[in-house]
């Protein structure tokens, strides 16, 4: 198969995993973007690095805890710089996850090997950006 073709298909299968995000009448939360997270073999991962699943996971709980704090918070103003530090967080774990979206294939940062797992990951954070953007 073609390279352009396959980018194509490869394309066209990830605005059909992120729709189906947004599809969702249920809103996704952080704690299900960990239980994801959790659930991965190791061999999902780049080199099967152990570290780099800890250290998303790790991510991951900071961005809860941040969350956390904005649910509790009752200053109006300390709440929105909260949610846009939880999207900046996001977005940055994002960038780890967009190669098969871009190019059809994990990047040389992609954390995610497998363009499956990638591109739900990335659709489960985009969703809960979306989320956290319309609040």
């Amino acid at each position: 198969m073609g390279k352009i073709l396959k980018t194509m298909l490869i394309g066209i299968f990830c605005m059909v995993m992120i729709g189906m995000f947004s599809i969702n009448a249920r809103a996704i939360t952080i704690n299900e973007i960990i239980t994801f997270v959790n659930q991965l073999d190791v061999m999902e991962f780049t080199n099967s690095d152990i570290k780099l699943k800890d250290a998303l996971g790790n991510d991951l709980d900071s961005i809860s805890e941040v969350l956390n704090l904005k649910d509790e918070e009752t200053d109006a103003d300390t709440k929105v710089e909260l949610r846009e530090d939880a999207i900046y967080s996001l977005d940055l774990l994002k960038d780890k996850s967009n190669g098969c979206i871009a190019a059809g294939s994990p990047d040389e940062n992609d954390w995610f090997v497998n363009c499956t797992t990638q591109l739900n990951f990335h659709g489960q954070v985009d969703e809960l950006i979306n989320q956290l953007t319309t609040e």
